[in-house]
């Protein structure tokens, strides 16, 4: 079940380049959290200090692309407020919003590309490399 998992995300991660979507982002952290979760319930049947070392993995990579949700997530907040906010804005509040919505789409740029930067080089560790013997042993039948 993990190495289905994995070949989920591996499928997912396929036409990701430099500067993912926010939607492609999304689309990995959820499939990155479900295999963190499943591995993390599957503790018991592998050696625990490999184990241990792919969990902890799973969860940097699943922060560092939360981190670039909540940004985007931030991001659209912002610029439906100013757009809610139409010809009502007070004096100033639109070169606000307007510099917040900047200041957060330069910030999601290099998070994104961090976030792709992270996927490629823990994509590259497992390349190649049965997962179960990437864990330290052969996966138990159930």
């Amino acid at each position: 079940r993990i190495q289905h998992r994995f070949a989920r995300l591996t499928h997912h991660a396929r036409g990701v380049g430099d500067e993912p979507t926010d939607r492609q982002l999304h689309r990995l952290r959820i499939q990155i959290k479900k295999l963190r979760y499943l591995s993390a319930s599957s503790l018991d049947l592998f050696p625990k200090t490999p184990m241990k070392g792919w969990l902890r993995r799973l969860s940097h990579l699943q922060d560092v692309l939360g981190n670039a949700h909540d940004l985007a997530v931030c991001r659209h907040w912002v610029t439906d407020y100013g757009t809610a906010l139409g010809g009502d804005a007070a004096p100033g509040e639109t070169e606000a919003i307007n510099a917040l919505a900047h200041a957060l789409t330069a910030g999601l740029v290099g998070r994104r590309a961090e976030a792709a930067r992270q996927l490629r080089l823990f994509l590259h560790a497992c390349r190649g490399r049965d997962l179960p013997v990437l864990l330290g042993k052969e996966e138990r039948a159930p």
